[in-house]
């Protein structure tokens, strides 16, 4: 996924407003934080998972928000779009998150999360090899997870204080702070899914 961590405009990154929450990933794997969006309730930390070999990967987010999609959205397209320069990429993007966006949750199916011990539903959209799901059952806010390689089903999760990513979520962090954390790329496909290719034509 291609991206700055922060809007270029930005001069740091907002304190997370309550509890964050993490996929446990009991494998050794590479973790980061992928970027941070600036919200009226806060900052939304979105946390990077990734294997070496690029086979697996998520990004994790826990907002306020219940009706801020078009964010996940964009992050599940840039997900899924292939390597290189996609034609038309921005006319693409467009009618792709149009797409996605007309698809009502309230009918998405639905998987079993355990979120700090307590079983959880979350609805999952799938698209072009991966996948988007959101728990509206987290106390105080939605847990967003967008990931691919791998089942939505059966995940766990538990809160965070930032502690394993060199930082601490309660407090606002500063550009230069961010700028020396560790940062990966998650994967992307090496070619346009099935899914993806109707709106290349």
């Amino acid at each position: 996924m291609q991206g700055e961590r922060l809007d270029g405009s930005a001069q740091g990154a907002a304190a997370a407003r309550g509890e964050v929450f993490d996929l446990e990933w009991p494998q050794q794997h590479r973790r980061w934080i992928a970027m941070v969006d600036d919200t009226p309730t806060g900052g939304v930390y979105w946390l990077g998972h990734r294997t070496d070999a690029g086979d697996r990967a998520a990004l994790v987010g826990t907002t306020l928000r219940p009706d801020a999609l078009d964010g996940p959205l964009g992050k599940l397209m840039n997900l899924v779009e292939p390597v290189g320069t996609m034609p038309d990429r921005s006319r693409v993007g467009a009618a792709v998150r149009q797409y996605l966006s007309e698809q009502n949750p309230a009918d998405w199916p639905r998987v079993r999360w355990t979120v700090r011990d307590a079983t959880v539903d979350a609805a999952v959209l799938h698209f072009a090899g991966a996948w988007l799901a959101v728990s509206d059952q987290v106390a105080g806010g939605h847990l967003v997870t967008i990931g691919t390689g791998f089942s939505p089903e059966g995940l766990r999760f538990a809160a965070s204080s930032g502690e394993e990513y060199g930082v601490d979520f309660t407090a606002p962090l500063t550009v230069t702070q961010l700028h020396r954390l560790p940062v990966w790329q998650l994967p992307q496909p090496e070619k346009a899914h099935a899914d993806l290719q109707r709106f290349l034509a």
